[in-house]
Formats: structure tokens, C-alpha cells, sequence
């Protein structure tokens, strides 16, 4: 229910009722008094504001740790020590572990190092992201396709330079790390084809230990009881986002990820990665395992 949000849902379950009640003759109006249920594992705080009467039932996370990234060596690729001390205590004690990192493809940008050259898509002005397996470069905005460079059109030199990782790139590390665990990647890339998306969560599922890999699919409505470890790659990405709700979907999506783990077990964790831990309110109220209170409009 993450952006159906329960004021879309008191709509639908208005119009419900009304398609159950039937036609209604207007000389006789009744009027029926009933309780709706409605469930959201994590509400906007402006909804709770604004209705009347709700009441939330509130379940302990398991612990958050917050991983500062600010003075890490880029060199040491795209997983912090922790996260890789963690991955190894994951393949050496068993168990399973769900890695979200919220952008698909090898790498989010492209760029020459002799001339400065970036590579764009020609029709919506954004980076094109680098898309190891199908050897190309997409955009995920209009679907635009093109080779893969091997060299600069513009100055011929072959020093192009890949900045950033997606899942794609984030699958192959932790293959490499946790070997030889099981990896599996779960995004729109990986699930295109039909049921491409029940596979891969059944054999996630099937799996005696494994790690999940992948944007927010991974996040949402699964129980899987064998889960110990949830890891949040550069959870603060979505704090920079314009959007007045960027707080309140950064602690959803953090609250969410921290929902998949120990759902049978007292041994659970969940690792953000954060290259601003002192995050707006929202955000820290994750890490400390609270639902943020409700927004108020000043």
C-alpha cells in the first residue's frame, strides 16, 4: 500500500460498498453505518492527520544500523566493510539476506575522461544508464536503446569512465562476496518476461540460503521467515529527491526493507548506507525502529 496511500483506499472502499448496497431509490434514502478496515504497513503521515478516528497498530522493527559512508574509499567498491562483514557472517552461519538498492543497470552514468563527453538520451535530456548484460545503454524514462561505446566519438579516446552501480552491478559484488551463496536479482529487467517475477521469488524461497538482490520489489509484502539480514544500499538517495514527501517515502522504504527481516526469528538486522546520516526526522526514525508522527501543515 506504499503510494495507494489509505486515502485512495477509503475511496475504493467507498465505491464498494455502494456497488454492494445496489441502486438506491431516491425518494427512500438510508443511511448504513459501518467499519471499514483499511491496512498499510506504512501510512503518510499527512493521511493519519487527516482522518478521523484511526488507530495504528505499532510492531518493533528489528535494529537499524546506520552506515556512514562519508570518509569510505571509493576504491573499495560499492559495499561498505560492514556490509561485506555481514555477508560473510550470512554464508558462514546460513540463513538469507535482501539487498535493496533502488536503480536498475551496471552503472547510472557514463562519461570520457579525455574530453568530458556524457552520454544522454537524445529526447528526454537524462543520463543513460549502462546495461552490462544486454551490452547497451538505456533510458528508463522512454525506453531509448544504443550500443555500448568502446571508444569517444567525440575525441576517439578509449578512457570512458563508469560512475555509480545499480543492481545489475550490485548482483555481480555480492556473487563475488558471498560466494559461493546464491544470488538472485529481482527488477524490472530480471522479471520482464512472464512470470519472470513468481520465479524468481520461488526460487529465492526454494533456496536453502540466498541473497536477493534488487530495487523496491524486493521491499514489499514478502514473508519469507528465513530472512536474518536486510541491507539498504544509499538509503538516504531518495531524501534528495523534490517531492514534499521525501522524508515520508525514505522512512517507507527503509521501514519496509527492515520489515522482511526476522519476521520468525529473534536474530535480525537490517544495515542502511548512508552518505548523510544525520537525515531529516523521518529518516532517523527508521534507524531508531518509530513510526514518524503525523505531518503537519505549517
Amino acid at each position: 500500500m506504499n503510494r495507494c496511500g489509505t486515502g485512495r483506499l477509503m475511496t475504493l472502499a467507498a465505491i464498494a460498498v455502494v456497488a454492494c448496497l445496489g441502486p438506491v431509490e431516491a425518494a427512500e434514502p438510508k443511511l448504513i453505518v459501518g467499519i471499514v478496515h483499511l491496512g498499510s504497513i506504512t501510512d503518510a503521515g499527512y493521511n493519519q492527520a487527516h482522518a478521523e478516528g484511526v488507530q495504528v497498530m505499532k510492531k518493533n522493527l528489528p535494529e537499524v544500523e546506520v552506515i556512514d559512508m562519508r570518509d569510505r574509499d571509493g576504491r573499495q567498491g560499492p559495499l561498505a566493510p560492514r556490509t561485506r562483514a555481514a555477508l560473510s557472517e550470512l554464508r558462514e552461519h546460513g540463513g538469507k539476506g535482501i539487498v535493496l538498492i533502488n536503480r536498475r543497470g551496471w552503472s547510472i552514468h557514463l562519461s570520457c575522461r579525455s574530453c568530458g563527453r556524457a552520454w544522454g538520451c537524445p529526447h528526454c535530456d537524462v543520463s543513460l544508464v549502462v546495461h552490462r548484460a544486454a551490452d547497451d545503454l538505456r533510458c528508463h524514462h522512454c525506453g531509448h536503446a544504443e550500443p555500448l561505446p568502446s571508444a569517444c566519438p567525440d575525441c576517439g579516446s578509449v578512457t570512458i569512465a563508469r560512475a555509480g552501480a545499480g543492481s545489475e552491478r550490485i548482483e555481480a559484488v555480492i556473487a563475488e562476496a558471498a560466494a559461493p551463496t546464491p544470488v538472485f536479482r529481482l527488477d524490472s529487467d530480471s522479471a520482464s518476461r512472464p512470470g519472470g517475477h513468481l520465479e524468481i521469488l520461488r526460487e529465492f524461497q526454494a533456496a536453502a540460503s540466498g541473497v536477493l538482490v534488487g530495487t523496491q520489489m524486493v521491499a514489499k509484502g514478502h514473508d519469507f521467515p528465513d530472512v536474518v539480514l536486510g541491507v539498504v544500499l544509499d538509503a538516504d538517495a531518495t531524501l534528495r529527491f523534490p517531492d514534499f514527501r521525501a522524508e515520508e517515502r525514505t522512512f517507507a522504504l527503509v521501514a519496509q526493507l527492515a520489515g522482511r527481516s526476522g519476521r520468525a526469528s529473534s536474530t535480525r538486522s537490517c544495515r542502511g548506507r548512508a552518505s548523510a546520516p544525520r537525515a531529516p526526522l523521518r529518516a532517523r526514525s527508521a534507524a531508531r525502529r518509530e513510526a514518524p508522527s503525523p505531518a503537519r501543515a505549517s
